[in-house]
Formats: C-alpha cells, sequence, structure tokens
C-alpha cells in the first residue's frame, strides 16, 4: 500500500530508503539521496524521454542522433542488452507466457468480449484476476503450439518459449531454494503472485468497458484510440516510460514507448496507474468512480459497451440504458424488415 501511494506522488523510491536508513541510524545519508535525485535521477529521466521523442528511434538511433561524432551509440546498446534482462525478469516471476499472450494474443482482441484480457463493465478486480490469469496463460499456450506446428515442429521441445522461460523459472527457484533453503519457498511464491497481480491490475484498468463493434463481414473494427484508457499525468508517465499513454500503444503498436502521443477526446482515467490501482482493489469505489465515466464516454449507448454478462440487465437499469437498448433493437428489426 505505501509502494502504490509513494509511486503515485512519483516518488516511490523514497519512502523505503528513508525508513531503512532511519532504523540503522544512517539518516543524514537522506540529504545526499535527496540531492542525487534532484539534480541527477530527474533530470536524467527527463533527458531520456526528450532525446527519445526527439530521435524517434531506439536507444542505438537516439544515441547516436545526439552524439553523431561521438561513438556514445555503444551505451544504447547497453540498453538493448537491458532489454534481455528485462525478458529474463518475466520468467523469473513465473510469467514467461506474457511476450506471447500480449503481443500476439491481446493486442488482437482487445476490448472485445473474446479478449479474456479486457475487462468488462460490472466486473470487480478479483473476478477479472480469475478469468484472465489461467485464460492469458491458455491463450499463450495456444498460440504457440500454432507458431511450432506451423512450423512443422514438436510443441513439446525447447522451441517452445513458453517452456524456456519456465525452464529458467525452475532453474532460478531452485537455485535460490538450495543456496538460502525452504525459507525461499514462500518469498518465492509472494513473487510469482505480486508479479502477476501486478499486471493484471495493468490490464484491469486499462480497457475496463470499452468495446469495438463489429462490421458487416463479422469482423471487428480496426482498435483505434478511445478503446483504450488513457492518462497523461506527468509523474506517474515518466515511472511507466508513457505506458499511461496506452491509447497510442494500441492504436499503433509499432510506436516506441518514449514517442507515444496524447490525444484530446478519449476516454480518460481520473488518476495515474498507481492511483487507480488503488481504488481498483475496492470494486465499489471503482465502479462509482468509473462506471459514470465509461456511460458518458459511450454516451449512454449500451451497444458501445463491455458488459459482464450476468451483470447487463442490472447496470442498464442503474444507468438508464435499457431504453436505449430497446431503441436499437427496434431500430435494427425495422431495418432487417426494410
Amino acid at each position: 500500500l505505501l509502494a502504490a501511494i509513494g509511486s503515485a506522488a512519483g516518488l516511490g523510491n523514497i519512502w523505503r530508503f528513508s525508513y531503512v536508513a532511519g532504523e540503522n541510524g544512517g539518516a543524514t545519508f537522506l540529504i545526499i539521496y535527496l540531492l542525487c535525485v534532484a539534480f541527477i535521477g530527474l533530470p536524467i529521466v527527463i533527458a531520456e524521454i526528450a532525446v527519445g521523442r526527439n530521435a524517434q528511434g531506439d536507444a542505438v538511433l537516439a544515441f547516436r542522433h545526439a552524439c553523431p561524432d561521438q561513438p556514445w551509440y555503444l551505451v544504447g546498446g547497453l540498453a538493448v542488452v537491458g532489454c534481455f534482462f528485462i525478458l529474463g525478469f518475466y520468467s523469473v516471476i513465473a510469467y514467461g507466457h506474457f511476450a506471447i499472450e500480449h503481443n500476439r494474443g491481446h493486442h488482437r482482441h482487445v476490448a472485445t468480449p473474446e479478449d479474456c484480457a479486457s475487462s468488462r463493465m460490472g466486473e470487480t478486480l478479483y473476478g477479472f484476476a480469475v478469468r484472465e490469469l489461467p485464460g492469458g496463460f491458455r491463450r499463450a499456450w495456444m498460440l504457440e503450439a500454432g507458431r511450432l506446428e506451423r512450423h512443422e515442429q514438436r510443441v513439446w521441445s525447447l522451441e517452445n518459449e513458453i517452456l524456456r522461460a519456465g525452464l529458467i523459472t525452475l532453474v532460478v527457484s531452485v537455485g535460490l531454494v538450495a543456496a538460502f533453503g525452504a525459507v525461499m519457498v514462500p518469498y518465492l511464491l509472494a513473487t510469482y503472485f505480486i508479479g502477476a497481480f501486478h499486471l493484471t491490475m495493468a490490464n484491469y484498468i486499462e480497457h475496463y468497458g470499452l468495446l469495438r463493434q463489429k462490421r458487416a463481414n463479422g469482423l471487428y473494427e480496426r482498435c483505434q484510440p478511445h478503446h483504450s484508457w488513457n492518462s497523461n499525468h506527468a509523474c506517474s508517465n515518466w515511472a511507466t516510460y508513457h505506458l499511461q499513454r496506452h491509447s497510442d500503444h494500441h492504436a499503433n503498436p509499432g510506436r516506441r514507448y518514449q514517442s507515444l502521443r496524447h490525444f484530446d477526446g478519449l476516454p480518460t482515467l481520473p488518476n495515474g496507474y498507481f492511483g487507480m490501482f488503488l481504488v481498483a482493489l475496492v470494486p465499489s469505489l471503482w465502479f462509482r468512480l468509473m462506471d459514470p465515466l465509461l456511460v458518458a464516454h459511450a454516451e449512454g449507448n449500451p451497444e458501445r459497451i463491455n458488459f459482464h454478462p450476468r451483470r447487463r440487465a442490472a447496470l442498464c437499469a442503474r444507468y438508464g440504458l435499457e431504453n436505449a437498448e430497446a431503441a436499437e433493437q427496434t431500430g435494427t428489426a425495422t431495418r432487417a424488415a426494410a
């Protein structure tokens, strides 16, 4: 809770450091620490975002753009190497299927009833987690199995990216237990759960109740910026490398994070991600805050809302949507008869 509150202020690492320093009698280090954050940490974050947006390219290209006559592009290469460690992080928290599920599953089906990673109006965070966590793994496995079958490769082999990630998880976990004893087991299980649940919280708030429309050919319309909840708060955007500009991320998935743009007139979260995480933990508060915003964005049209199936009738009655739904059905029947 304290970490989320601290992150909502954009300084999520400071409260923990000050607590540890004070407990160990080293609070004087806070002066140096705060100076480093103010005059080194924040300027570097701002500079990184500024250079990335200006270069409109990857880390190597950005450094080459900033210093064309010097070999600073090698530093950008180190950033690329760092990506491999980040991918390794997902394996360590037993979530190695995330890249497959997110890129090849969620991005394709986002904001549709078929997407297990898009939350529905009236669905609690906890109900969503029960649906999304196993559903995401099943979809990732099916996608990876299909890829291997198309390439005439065995599913149960090291060509399977999910199995490779699981092997890394197993090796790291067994190594930690062997090195430090059985005391590591509850910590590892907590790490796995917390890591997965934080990603689930992000998925929950990013597309809540938003719905893409089906075209006459039965396919869904192309994902547009208004199919994601956007947030453009400065501090939390810096902390998440513009992940909160989620509308541009889904509408233009090839755009790099430092180049994500903000658009006016989009469904907008009333706070940054870290603040909304706290709200989502209390379902009644979440519904009270977000349901009216969703109805307003849909302009009272229930056909533009992705409902929890068992809550649709109750929610339509609560927000006066049943009349709009009946009018829509009547209009559809009239057009069909004509």
